[in-house]
């Protein structure tokens, strides 16, 4: 009996613990963030047309491809950087 209560009580820590996080801020999976990175990409006006292509370990986000100007470059980092998840970015895009 006394196995049972010990039970119950760990179960009951472990279902409060699990309902204590809420689901925004458990942390994104490497292929949902890269989704969730190219969603916002190509969302915003000042990248459109340009091709960006996006990978993430571990919450940080590497960008590649090749923008016209710096400004976007520096614009595809902010946006990234605005996902929530990423905890940084490296930016290897290249002017053309």
């Amino acid at each position: 009996m006394q196995t049972r209560a010990v039970a119950a009580f760990v179960a009951a820590i472990l279902l409060a613990a699990c309902a204590s996080a809420p689901l925004d801020e458990l942390p994104q999976s490497d292929d949902n963030l890269v989704s969730l990175v190219e969603e916002a990409l190509s969302r915003d006006l000042e990248l459109f047309g340009t091709n960006i292509r996006v990978g993430a370990i571990n919450g940080t986000v590497t960008l590649h491809g090749w923008v016209e100007l710096d400004k976007q470059r520096q614009r595809a980092t902010f946006v990234a950087q605005g996902v929530k998840g990423v905890r940084s970015v490296i930016n290897n895009i290249q002017l053309k």
